[in-house]
């Protein structure tokens, strides 16, 4: 059971950070709130859980907080234990959000799929930002200077070193993190390696990349390794190291500029999207997310890690699914009230 044991640790530790975090940040409720958006930084119950599953990874990723082990990668460990605020979430994506608009934990499955869809999926209550103000009251301004302000927002926030600031960024921004790296393209230094300069040293003196990580996680394009010793900021060897155990994890410049310049050329689905065929890439690095930490992470967590712990992380394809498996094995809490 000590794949269990881990996780929970990190269930504690968010449900200290702060009060909200003890309620689910959609809907309120006390019950099952045992899930984790490692990307949105929020935890939710389990049927908001699904909800948020089911709009995609792109918008939320959503981990156990007793089931998968989120223990064994420093960077996601560092994430969750310090800068999941549940508070902050609804601060930055229920900003204009009216208070009788709010969902409870007894709506029906279709309101709290609406709810949940418009307020991540849509941005419907997030604040108008400075770049969305200019181009609902600017006529003349164009898509090119959004992305400019946009860009110029990500940049300074990733200099503040502030996660909040990034948040705030990403939710206001009209472009996708993907869309303003390949705007911003291979300036030096890129944004990953700017990402790099901004590090937590933990114990026995080891950079944690959090704030890396965390863009990663909400789509920043990873350099190819091939720059990694002709970069423009000087780089550590473990900043190096963390670089290279990413690589086959996320999407790449050169991946993702091939990508664009080929949607031109390919068939597209009835909503007008071009339909992207599997490579073998994708599998790789879906194999590599699903399956447990790498020979760096392992060098950089305490203890030996079981082999036969650290197989496969679960995969949990379905809210149904979600919510057997956590009737079935799920540690309860006695202190939680419905």
């Amino acid at each position: 059971m000590e794949r269990l044991n881990r996780p929970s640790e990190i269930w504690a530790q968010v449900r200290r950070l702060h009060e909200s975090n003890k309620r689910c940040c959609d809907c309120g409720s006390r019950s099952n709130v045992d899930w984790v958006s490692i990307n949105l930084l929020c935890v939710v119950c389990i049927h908001c859980g699904g909800v948020h599953r089911s709009m995609g990874s792109h918008i939320s990723k959503i981990r156990s907080l007793n089931m998968d082990d989120l223990h064994s990668n420093p960077e996601l460990k560092y994430l969750l234990s310090r800068h999941v605020f549940n508070k902050n979430v609804n601060a930055i994506y229920e900003a204009t959000l009216p208070v009788a608009r709010k969902i409870g934990k007894d709506v029906t499955a279709e309101e709290r799929s609406k709810f949940i869809m418009d307020k991540y999926m849509a941005k419907k209550y997030v604040a108008p930002s400075r770049t969305a103000d200019m181009k609902q009251t600017n006529k003349a301004t164009t898509d090119q200077e959004l992305l400019d302000l946009e860009l110029h927002g990500l940049v300074q926030a990733i200099h503040s070193n502030s996660i909040y600031m990034i948040q705030t960024t990403l939710a206001s921004a009209k472009h996708s993190l993907k869309e303003l790296c390949l705007e911003y393209g291979l300036q030096k230094p890129t944004l990953f390696q700017m990402s790099l300069e901004q590090f937590y040293v933990a114990a026995h003196d080891t950079p944690i990349y959090y704030l890396t990580e965390f863009l990663l996680l909400n789509g920043l394009l990873i350099d190819d390794d091939s720059t990694i010793n002709s970069t423009e900021v000087v780089l550590t060897p473990t900043a190096k190291l963390y670089w290279s155990s990413r690589h086959s994890m996320y999407t790449t410049y050169s991946h993702a500029i091939a990508n664009s310049n080929s949607d031109n050329d390919k068939p597209r689905g009835t909503n007008g999207v071009p339909k992207r065929s599997s490579t073998v890439r994708d599998a790789k690095r879906k194999l590599h997310i699903d399956t447990q930490p790498t020979p760096f992470e392992m060098s950089r967590t305490n203890g030996p890690l079981s082999a036969a712990l650290n197989k496969k992380r679960w995969s949990l394809a379905s809210p149904t699914n979600i919510l057997s498996i956590h009737r079935s094995i799920s540690r309860r809490d006695p202190n939680k009230k419905s």
